[in-house]
């Protein structure tokens, strides 16, 4: 096992095999902590059955088999000789000692980029065989897991799950409340009095507010990470294209930003807004995210991709409830 790094999307040190996803629901977390431990165990356990006459008594003819301790195992209904892998999707797979760390990260929600700069695989090896090897595992040790993470992963379910969609109604409401609310405190004198909006502004620049004791004026989004942020209206727009598992590229073309402020300020400051009162949602962006950009590369790939942009519902506030996402249309 290993530990969890520190990062913006991601949770604090702790050990990844020990803990369950935030990004499974509640009711499938114990069932990826035993796909993780499965994977974790399987070179140390017996052959649970024949695969010529099914029995499951064996004899072990020869522990030191091979370098990965593969064993080999006599059958003693039909004296069939297998390994511990035999039939498994895990079968010639190297570096059996980072199989459970990897499946860890990778239901963490982890990229495969970030896994294989950790492990010093190479990208092309994680992608084509390591992780459609851990997924033929997961359909067939946990096919409810499996059938949840491909709907997922593959984007062909628009709506977001319950156990998301729950903090991001929250985030989105707490979003405009605080687009056009004035701060609980002057950041000036600390009074809690009631204070006055003296200018709408543009939609752009917010609402300014006036303090009712000492008549400091301040933005509605002073004190907060956003503060210093142009086109402040679009960020409830913004946060429903990340949580849909929109790239900087799609938010570019639907909103009209840059894909370098994006990633340089409108991002940081998102994921830090809400890590500090829903840190499940950082880690379902960072996801949604990868889940994305892996589709493109199917779809660039198989020469399917479409040229028209990535697009999200135009209710942000009901984008996630049930509503299925207008998802661009491919041809072959």
């Amino acid at each position: 096992m290993i530990d969890l790094e520190m990062s913006s999307a991601r949770a604090p040190t702790q050990d990844v095999g020990e803990i369950p996803s935030a990004i499974l629901p509640p009711d499938l977390r114990q069932a990826g902590l035993r796909f993780v431990a499965y994977i974790d165990t399987v070179l140390s356990t017996w052959p649970e059955e024949c695969l010529n006459c099914g029995a499951n008594r064996f004899k072990l003819m020869s522990p030191e088999h091979s370098v990965w301790g593969l064993g080999r195992f006599r059958c003693l209904n039909c004296r069939h000789m297998r390994s511990r892998l035999t039939g498994s999707p895990l079968m010639q797979l190297k570096s059996p000692d980072l199989w459970s760390s990897a499946a860890s990260l990778w239901l963490h929600g982890w990229n495969a980029g970030d896994i294989s700069k950790r492990f010093g695989l190479s990208n092309n090896c994680l992608l084509l065989d390591w992780l459609p090897r851990f997924s033929e595992v997961m359909a067939e040790r946990e096919p409810a897991l499996w059938h949840w993470w491909h709907a997922y992963h593959d984007l062909l379910e628009p709506s977001l799950p319950v156990h998301i969609a729950a903090p991001a109604d929250e985030a989105l409401a707490a979003l405009r409340r605080m687009l056009t609310q004035p701060v609980e405190r002057c950041v000036a004198c600390g009074s809690i009095k009631g204070r006055r909006r003296i200018s709408n502004r543009t939609p752009t620049q917010g609402c300014v507010f006036e303090c009712g004791v000492c008549g400091h004026s301040t933005r509605s989004v002073a004190g907060t990470p956003f503060d210093g942020l142009k086109s402040r209206h679009l960020l409830p727009d913004f946060l429903t294209l990340r949580l849909q598992g929109g790239t900087h590229s799609d938010c570019m073309r639907q909103l009209g930003i840059t894909v370098q402020s994006l990633s340089a300020n409108w991002e940081p400051a998102m994921l830090r807004w809400l890590g500090q009162r829903w840190p499940v949602l950082p880690q379902w962006i960072a996801w949604r995210t990868q889940c994305r950009r892996s589709q493109v590369v199917r779809q660039v790939r198989a020469n399917t991709h479409p040229r028209q942009p990535f697009i999200a519902q135009s209710n942000a506030a009901t984008a996630h409830q049930g509503t299925p996402v207008t998802w661009p249309k491919y041809e072959v």
